[in-house]
């Protein structure tokens, strides 16, 4: 919706109602003198031109950092040095950076896979609405719309669950699937559990990557998943008592 309202400026005057276009004349302001709009086109001209060359600095400083970073070259100690600091300088002031959620972006697909078991011997796994999950379910069609559980389980899966900004909403999450909360199980995709709440809970990390067109077609798999690992191990509200 902030994009949308971004490019409502660059709507064509003929497209807005008739009304709008009353509006915008009424509170037009008076003609500038002419020694004064050239002052202001001077002045506009010497920010685009400042703002160009720092934008144009930096850009080569993070082009400068993906390069060493792959060992296609070696990170300059002259001007991309000069250049990481005055990235540093303006950060505070939000008008130059790397705009996007995105300015790197990830090479793997990690993806958290969450299990329940009445026994600790047996797993089910817990289906999401929109995540990878299940190998032969089709990716869905999210965009423009913004999953938020679906969207922290990915930002989670890049880390650890030690991480104490994961530790705020996934133990909690966790111990909802434990206790059979139906408002969190409102947000899944498939309930594995029904009747009962599982006993125990965990959470595997596997590492997600697109099937081929000819697999696709002979198993029925869209993703295949490799290098299987414990994100967290089982809990339970009840544990056993040796």
């Amino acid at each position: 919706l902030l994009t949308l309202i971004l490019c409502i400026p660059l709507l064509d005057d003929g497209i807005l109602s008739r009304r709008t276009q009353r509006q915008l004349e009424a509170n037009r302001p008076p003609e500038r003198s002419f020694p004064l709009r050239r002052a202001q086109y001077a002045g506009l001209s010497l920010l685009a031109i400042l703002w160009i060359s720092i934008s144009g600095w930096i850009l080569m400083h993070q082009f400068n950092q993906c390069l060493a970073l792959y060992d296609h070259g070696k990170s300059s100690k002259g001007w991309a040095a000069w250049a990481g600091h005055l990235q540093n300088e303006i950060r505070s002031w939000r008008s130059i950076n790397s705009y996007g959620l995105f300015a790197h972006m990830t090479t793997e697909r990690p993806e958290i896979i969450v299990q329940g078991s009445h026994d600790g011997q047996v797993w089910s796994d817990y289906s999401f609405r929109y995540k990878p999950g299940a190998l032969d379910r089709r990716p869905p069609q999210v965009a423009p719309h913004q999953p938020r559980l679906d969207w922290q389980m990915w930002f989670a899966a890049l880390g650890s669950i030690q991480s104490p900004r994961t530790q705020q909403w996934m133990l909690p999450f966790l111990v909802r699937l434990l206790e059979g909360s139906p408002d969190v199980l409102d947000l899944l995709g498939e309930n594995p559990f029904p009747d009962d709440p599982p006993r125990y809970i965990r959470a595997l990390v596997y590492d997600y990557r697109f099937t081929d067109h000819k697999k696709q077609r002979q198993t029925g798999q869209w993703w295949h998943r490799e290098s299987e690992r414990v994100y967290c191990p089982p809990l339970s509200l009840n544990p056993e008592v040796p």
